[in-house]
């Protein structure tokens, strides 16, 4: 959501931590973006639209009613691919009415540990732009198949652009702002990007974050941020398939064939990982070039 007052912000939360003795109990989807930066939403119900499942989270995590007057939609933002079987929409709405006088956030604790209004200032930005690393072992991003090849080749970590957020206000957080976390990275992040680029936001002066419409919004390396050039520019190759089959399963602007898409999946990992092994060997000895 987007607000107007003297300076244009968008609204985020902080997703509940799910705290080890409570994990068990914890959807799979609660424990996978436990205590991530994000915007209000979630899955649709039977039936739903897309509209109005982002309206339904909007009102049930922040306690913003976007189907009231002082609310706009002003359109959708391209699909991202969220993982395997997973795509995720994006509505932009505005609030039209002055934001003193609007409705104001109420949090749910059982859902968001805060809800919090950020000036867009703060993201029309590349200056301010970090690395964070996560260990490969623990990635849901990509197909283990993949990791493995990886990681013979000496990466063991996959490099996300990140940004700090000023952090929320004491009265909109339902836990100790010591235990919150404030970096802005990933999917919300690439959304962020795809929203400051359909703003037009160079005509003001400012940047995206990073490069909109990336389909993935990070690289792989080692533990200390040092990029793998070569793994890295084969990410978009091997992924692109599975977004693929999810980003046009509905439309299919192009006749889309999920299974030719599997297959063509399945020859670039074989020619791919036939590289990466060759490089891994080499790497250790193995394999002697002709000189």
């Amino acid at each position: 959501g987007l607000r107007l007052g003297l300076r244009l912000e968008l609204l985020f939360v902080s997703r509940t931590l799910v705290r080890q003795d409570t994990a068990a109990m914890a959807s799979a989807d609660a424990r996978r973006w436990s205590g991530q930066i994000a915007f209000p939403g979630g899955k649709c119900l039977p039936q739903e639209t897309n509209v109005a499942a982002a309206q339904r989270e909007t009102l049930e995590e922040a306690g913003l009613d976007l189907t009231a007057d002082d609310f706009v939609l002003l359109g959708e933002l391209p699909r991202r691919f969220a993982r395997r079987g997973l795509a995720m929409s994006s509505f932009v709405f505005l609030q039209v009415c002055n934001p003193e006088q609007g409705q104001q956030l109420r949090p749910d604790p059982l859902e968001v540990a805060a809800a919090w209004w950020v000036p867009l200032s703060v993201l029309a930005t590349r200056s301010e732009v970090r690395t964070l690393c996560l260990e490969l072992a623990s990635s849901r991003e990509l197909p283990s198949v993949l990791t493995t090849g990886l990681r013979l080749m000496g990466v063991d970590h996959m490099l996300f652009p990140c940004l700090a957020l000023p952090p929320p206000p004491r009265d909109l957080t339902t836990v100790h702002l010591d235990t919150l976390q404030t970096v802005l990275w990933g999917l919300t992040l690439g959304i962020v990007s795809d929203l400051t680029h359909a703003g037009k936001i160079e005509a003001a002066g400012g940047l995206s974050p990073t490069i909109p419409g990336e389909p993935r919004g990070f690289s792989v390396g080692t533990w200390d941020g040092k990029r793998s050039a070569f793994a890295s520019s084969l990410l978009p190759l091997l992924l692109w398939p599975f977004a693929s089959r999810v980003l046009h399963s509905r439309s299919g602007p192009m006749g889309y064939d999920s299974g030719r898409a599997f297959w063509l999946a399945g020859a670039t990992m074989v020619v791919s990982l036939g590289v990466l092994a060759g490089m891994a060997a080499a790497r250790q000895g193995l394999i002697h070039p002709q000189l």
